[in-house]
């Protein structure tokens, strides 16, 4: 701005009648002679610090923004703001105001500042002030031995509005969080001495660099305040300060220090020693890997093609018996241009079929190879070409190719791949990828019912198209899981059963009826088809699984360890294995054993929020709290869910911090509002927390919500223990009290069964029963330190006898 706007501003911002001076509480203000007058003495104050002083004084008790504040005094608001905040220094020290407990500039976090002295015309009283100190010198700082302000306070007013301390906040609770961080990471992966040397030097050394870095920046800023004379008293003031703050540097630098290595030495002996994982597998003659395509950066097919492509050609070779495939969620826990050296230690595979989609002038090739591991050499290849409107038939043609390329590796007669895609409409075909497409994300409402919407119009092309009848199987199995609805669970049963009518689709869709029916409680007979599909394929992961959990919920706890430990096998590389194995160990109460798989799901899956969430929750119930919070806090970074957030909760109320309890439950349910298990939870933190009316409404909901399971699942026990507590909450004791007496509960293996059997009795005044129950909880596994801290039980827990 030039000096024609700066004068015009001047005139439109401050009031001209204080340019003749004016008293600012008991200080005289001389605008003209650029000084103030406090207690006699006179003090200068720079051109700058008086504008904006007077600026103030012309707007008292109002909040003057900082932009408003910037654009006034220096007529950019793209100056820094430590500017403006030098300036109100500047005044504070001229006036011997102070910003922790100000009498003249208050100041107003992120917004600005308001002066709230009162301003006044020069009187009698003030003009004879002013003549007394014309007589003495001119001061250009408050006296060093000024009983009204000690110079301890002084020096720490300074230092807290300095960029010194707000960097020294910064970056301890940055320490802290590293600290935090590493606690979890550091264990899991094992990590070295000299890791955490490197740490601790970061912390040790980086800290008083910064700060020291920060200090001198701060003197280039503060020195225009200091240009008097050498020997004037200011100076002293001003060495002082510079005393103080390298002060504040060494005691922060030590305290840092001592804190970093004591805290990273504690986490480095109580790191827990996590099992090495077999990585190293004997190479199998008959297993074929195919690992993801490099397509051209340039390409112009469809996203949704490339990001199928692998899965559906491993998909495809699937259905020929000369060679078994690995999985595609095995293939790519391992990192891309691995080595293959790699990929036969990880997978045992002895051959890779891999390949490279290039694009020129509208026309793309497809690039096909396959490695033979042992001897490093390429035994096919094949070009196959084609352009983006035939995209079905350059599919057609890969299977063709790969087919008559394993029966000649397997000599053995030719391959059929006729009836892979059992389609000749471009359109359907298309909708089905872009269907797959959907159902390679993370299944959410959303992608699912983007998947159903490309599927169903894939039939509308061709009613007949099977393999768009097998996504739409899927798809409603995934969207059951999430919503739990009866419409949903009739969909997927009617379309899945229809595929096991079609042989190349047969074994799939057992599968998908087997965990069906493993949803809808009736595990004998989801275990038959879990059988035949294994009498087709003896290596589905799926069937494996599903099988395991079946067994466990009918009791046979060593078939369903065999099974677990058998799908581990096939793929030790595949962290939802673990994951799968832990829940298992995790439900039977065995809590340690429970750990061990949840922290090898960390290490083999260390970005995935549930293994770190179902971690601390082994931790909790094993009573290491300090070690879940870390896990569950490691959880959220990575990904808020509705798990970890009903854990938090969980953790709160046993801390009988009710109020907060709900907050997290609230959290929770917004991410899964149809589990009744959460609604049920946030019940239970509001009846403690006194909101009996809502925590009614609560369990209103949870009561409902499991009634809707219930139609489904009849034969849930674990759902019929949570139905029956709903019940007793609700004072329908009757029916609550017949359902868990009933014979069909008592051998279950669950202690949360027990658990919510025991607050059931407990509600229905049948103390006794409820005492039973809680000893059935105990000896399956359930904690007795968290037993004991639960309000729930008080009365009751403390009364029976331990074993």
């Amino acid at each position: 701005m030039d000096s024609k706007g700066r004068n015009q501003s001047d005139m439109e911002g401050i009031d001209p009648n204080l340019r003749q001076g004016f008293v600012l509480n008991d200080i005289v203000v001389l605008p003209d002679d650029g000084e103030v007058i406090v207690h006699g003495e006179r003090r200068h104050l720079p051109p700058k610090a008086f504008e904006i002083l007077l600026y103030l004084c012309s707007n008292p008790e109002q909040l003057l923004s900082s932009q408003r504040l910037l654009a006034f005094g220096w007529g950019k608001l793209n100056r820094k703001r430590r500017n403006l905040s030098h300036v109100i220094s500047e005044i504070r020290h001229a006036l011997d105001d102070h910003k922790e407990s100000p009498v003249f500039i208050q100041t107003i976090t992120r917004k600005g500042y308001r002066l709230i002295a009162t301003v006044a015309p020069l009187d009698e009283e003030a003009l004879n002030r002013k003549r007394a100190a014309l007589k003495a010198p001119l001061s250009t700082t408050h006296s060093a031995d000024s009983a009204h302000t000690p110079q301890w306070h002084l020096n720490i007013a300074l230092l807290k509005n300095s960029n010194l301390f707000r960097v020294s906040v910064a970056f301890s609770i940055m320490t802290w969080l590293i600290i935090q961080i590493i606690a979890i990471i550091f264990p899991i992966f094992n990590v070295p001495d000299w890791g955490i040397k490197i740490v601790v030097l970061v912390l040790v050394v980086g800290f008083p660099i910064l700060l020291i870095y920060t200090w001198f920046q701060d003197i280039k800023v503060k020195k225009d305040l200091f240009k008097a004379d050498r020997n004037h008293p200011k100076k002293k003031v001003f060495y002082k300060q510079l005393a103080f703050d390298f002060f504040f540097i060494g005691a922060l630098s030590i305290l840092g220090g001592f804190l970093s290595l004591h805290l990273i030495d504690s986490i480095y002996n109580e790191k827990p020693k996590v099992a090495a994982l077999k990585t190293s597998l004997p190479i199998q003659d008959n297993l074929i890997a195919v690992i993801p395509f490099v397509f051209d950066e340039q390409s112009q097919l469809p996203h949704y093609f490339e990001s199928t492509f692998q899965g559906e050609v491993i998909s495809a070779l699937s259905k020929q018996s000369a060679f078994n495939l690995m999985s595609q969620r095995a293939v790519n826990e391992i990192p891309q241009n691995s080595k293959l050296s790699t990929y036969a230690e990880k997978l045992g595979v002895r051959y890779l079929v891999d390949g490279a989609i290039t694009e020129n002038a509208g026309e793309f090739s497809i690039i096909l190879h396959i490695t033979d591991i042992k001897t490093y050499l390429q035994v096919w290849s094949s070009v196959v070409k084609g352009d983006v409107g035939n995209i079905l038939l350059v599919q057609k043609q890969i299977y063709r190719e790969l087919f008559n390329a394993l029966s000649l590796i397997a000599q053995s007669s030719e391959l059929d791949s006729q009836d892979l895609i059992s389609t000749d409409d471009f359109k359907a075909y298309d909708s089905y990828i872009q269907g797959k497409s959907e159902l390679f994300k993370a299944p959410t409402q959303a992608t699912l019912a983007q998947a159903e919407f490309h599927f169903m119009k894939a039939l509308a092309f061709d009613g007949e198209f099977t393999l768009a009848s097998a996504g739409l199987c899927q798809t409603y199995l995934n969207q059951y899981q999430i919503n739990k609805k009866l419409a949903t669970f009739e969909s997927a049963q009617q379309i899945c059963n229809a595929l096991t009518q079609v042989s190349n689709l047969k074994e799939e869709g057992l599968v998908a009826l087997g965990n069906l029916e493993r949803l809808s409680g009736r595990y004998s007979q989801s275990i038959a088809f879990f059988d035949e599909a294994l009498t087709l394929n003896p290596k589905n992961i799926e069937a494996i699984i599903g099988a395991a959990d079946s067994q466990t919920q009918l009791g046979h706890n060593d078939k369903a360890v065999d099974l677990f430990a058998n799908a581990i096998q096939l793929e030790p590389g595949y962290w939802k294995n673990y994951q799968r194995f832990g829940n298992y160990y995790f439900n039977n109460g065995q809590y340690k054993k429970a750990k061990d798989k949840y922290l090898k799901v960390t290490l083999l899956k260390p970005d995935y929020a549930n293994g770190y969430s179902s971690l601390g929750g082994a931790y909790f119930l094993d009573d290491e709290l300090e070690k879940a919070t870390m896990a569950w806090q490691t959880a959220l970074s990575l990904a808020p869910n509705a798990l970890t957030y009903s854990n938090l909760g969980t953790a709160l109320f046993f801390r009988y911090e009710f109020t907060d309890a709900a907050q997290s439950y609230r959290k929770a349910i917004k991410l899964s509002p149809n589990d009744p298990v959460l609604w049920a939870n946030l019940a239970d933190a509001e009846k403690f927390s006194g909101d009996t009316t809502q925590a009614l409404q609560s369990y209103q909901q949870a009561y409902k919500l499991a009634r809707e399971q219930f139609v489904v699942n009849p034969n849930d026990h674990v759902m019929q223990a949570m139905f029956a507590r709903y019940q007793s909450e609700l004072g329908e004791c009757e029916p609550a009290l017949q359902k868990i007496t009933s014979t069909q509960l008592q051998d279950s293996p669950d202690p949360y069964l027990f658990y919510d059997m025991a607050i059931a009795a407990i509600n229905c005044d049948e103390k006794q029963l409820a005492i039973q129950y809680i000893d059935n909880a105990l000896k399956l596994g359930y904690s007795k330190k968290l037993l004991a801290r639960d309000i729930q039980f008080q009365g009751v827990y403390v009364n029976m006898a331990m074993p």
